[in-house]
């Protein structure tokens, strides 16, 4: 009896040991995804902050495999240009089950970008499609620009111009959206339009590059 009493002792203490073992891997899991946070809104202007961020989210997996997790590893290899990884880790993401509805979106959107850049196009136009009609999504404007973006690869000028009016309606003071439209103008011969839309860029943010070589084009195209 004495021998049943003192095993049944063990295992209760051992299930609380477990129990607080993985509470303590969750809470060191959270303070290593923070952390990873916290990095990447440090200067990037090297690949050895996102090499740090990288780092640092391994950490947090290795204590807890959550799918935002994994999403945000995904998004940091991307940006090495690690893609065809980051695909890996967004799938590994997006197969969760558990992941917010709202988060997934987002995750989503990132998913896009990186099939874009691995030179899947018509996979990353498919989800941006999805992605205006779902509820969850909310800034379908950057899916309109990104759709914008491949458009403009393919010169299909006509097809950008409206995704990214559509956007600037939804979002007037989305930069993206404006520089865009700019540069869709410029191509078409519109310039008119093209000075006023880089007017709105340069005055939302006034360093933009894009739009200030923009606007020695236009400046060098007038006095020609």
């Amino acid at each position: 009896m004495k021998h049943q009493i003192i095993l049944l002792l063990f295992v209760v203490s051992t299930f609380f040991i477990g129990a607080c073992g993985k509470k303590k891997n969750v809470q060191l899991a959270q303070s290593y995804y923070r952390l990873s946070m916290l990095e990447l809104s440090e200067d990037l202007s090297s690949d050895q902050g996102y090499k740090k961020a990288l780092h640092t989210i391994d950490k947090a997996l290795a204590c807890d495999k959550k799918p935002e997790y994994l999403a945000l590893k995904a998004t940091i290899l991307f940006k090495l240009n690690q893609t065809e990884d980051s695909l890996v880790c967004f799938k590994q993401s997006l197969d969760h089950e558990d992941l917010d509805p709202l988060v997934k979106s987002e995750v989503l959107n990132n998913y896009a970008c990186a099939l874009a850049h691995y030179g899947k196009p018509h996979e990353a136009m498919k989800i941006w499609q999805g992605l205006l009609d779902d509820q969850h999504y909310l800034t379908p404007e950057v899916a309109l620009v990104n759709q914008g973006k491949i458009y403009i690869k393919n010169n299909n000028y006509q097809a950008a111009k409206q995704v990214f009016t559509r956007a600037v309606t939804l979002e007037p003071g989305y930069l993206d959206a404006h520089y865009y439209r700019a540069l869709v103008a410029f191509h078409t011969k519109d310039f008119c339009e093209a000075q006023d839309e880089i007017k709105t860029v340069l005055f939302l943010e006034p360093s933009h590059p894009g739009a200030q070589q923009l606007d020695k084009s236009l400046r060098d195209h007038k006095q020609s």
